[in-house]
């Protein structure tokens, strides 16, 4: 297939290469000029939980791109939340009559997509691979047991959706749920918990859940998203890949919430430090996406008349934290405490 992926950082660049290795026509569109130009010279080298890898995928810089003689078969975004629209602009010049457009981002981006491209040329996804880059053409791969779930958005079983399922494999499994809404809700939701909870503190994974007050935080923010997913026509789903237990985690009977939280910890230990995708651009002074994650249940909680007042602490918390007037650490918890 002619593949065209707009965004070539970790997650991109990982599905850009490991398509590429499969034979696919793959074209990786990026705005750091460095990392196009290492890519074009020497390849990208993804090296990690699956081993060390060198790919050779094209790249080409973004403000370079032309529309192509063919038209792609295929597009993936996978760009920070907050450039979605500006990829979707640069889709659109892309498409041809029958080309399908798959997020793989990080929270619920794919309103977005139908609102710029049209629902009939969006598949809905969640991804579950894991990395960063290391420096221009270097990918570290961290989570060898990701992958990808994907869906129609109206949850019909197409044949452009199991060759998409087919395509996709070539990186990592891959598998089709007919009620992909109810996935990204859930995914949505977990990157909710983890990424705002771990950005304030500045603790890893595994610590985050060795502490009681944050495993009912944890809870709070599970049971406002699960409100407004309800309101919103979805309902929370475990997620296999993570083997976590949303609906538990989010249930207002103490018992099972409790044994869902007990299963996390066991699972998480072994994540102690490990950090996620918002605790590293706070570190690394980057712009976080917590509007595009707690900021969408606020916003959309808003629009169908469920508060989720948790969520909209964290995102003060996150932007405090972000612009230096608050310093990261557990001492923040408090006004999250006297919200819940």
């Amino acid at each position: 297939m002619r593949v065209i992926v707009i965004g070539a950082g970790a997650i991109g660049g990982m599905v850009a290469g490991y398509l590429s290795a499969d034979g696919h026509a793959v074209l990786a569109v990026d705005d750091w000029v460095e990392h196009v130009e290492a890519i074009s010279d020497r390849g990208l080298r993804i090296r990690g939980a699956r081993g060390t890898h060198l790919f050779r995928p094209q790249a080409v810089c973004w403000s370079s791109l032309e529309p192509p003689d063919s038209p792609p078969d295929l597009v993936l975004v996978s760009v920070k939340s907050a450039d979605t629209d500006r990829a979707a602009e640069l889709a659109a010049r892309l498409l041809g009559d029958s080309t399908v457009v798959i997020s793989t981002q990080n929270g619920l981006n794919e309103d977005a997509l139908c609102k710029r491209l049209g629902p009939e040329r969006v598949i809905g996804a969640v991804c579950e691979i894991g990395g960063y880059l290391d420096g221009p053409g270097e990918i570290v791969e961290t989570r060898a047991e990701g992958g990808f779930v994907i869906g129609e958005l109206d949850g019909t079983d197409t044949p452009r959706l199991r060759e998409a399922q087919k395509v996709l494999a070539a990186c990592a499994p891959t598998v089709v749920s007919p009620q992909i809404r109810n996935v990204l809700w859930s995914k949505l939701t977990w990157n909710c918990i983890m990424n705002s909870l771990t950005a304030i503190t500045g603790l890893g994974q595994g610590q985050v859940w060795a502490q009681t007050r944050l495993r009912e935080l944890a809870a709070g923010v599970a049971r406002e998203a699960a409100a407004v997913a309800e309101a919103d026509g979805a309902a929370l789903e475990p997620l296999g890949f993570l083997g976590v237990d949303l609906p538990g985690l989010a249930s207002t009977d103490q018992t099972v919430a409790g044994r869902t939280i007990e299963a996390i910890v066991r699972r998480y230990e072994a994540q102690w430090e490990k950090s996620t995708s918002m605790l590293q651009d706070v570190r690394h002074g980057r712009p976080t996406e917590v509007d595009y994650l707690n900021g969408h249940v606020v916003r959309r909680g808003r629009e169908l008349g469920v508060a989720a007042p948790l969520n909209a602490r964290l995102v003060e918390l996150v932007h405090a934290v972000e612009r230096g007037a608050d310093r990261q650490g557990v001492q923040l918890l408090d006004s999250l405490v006297a919200v819940a």
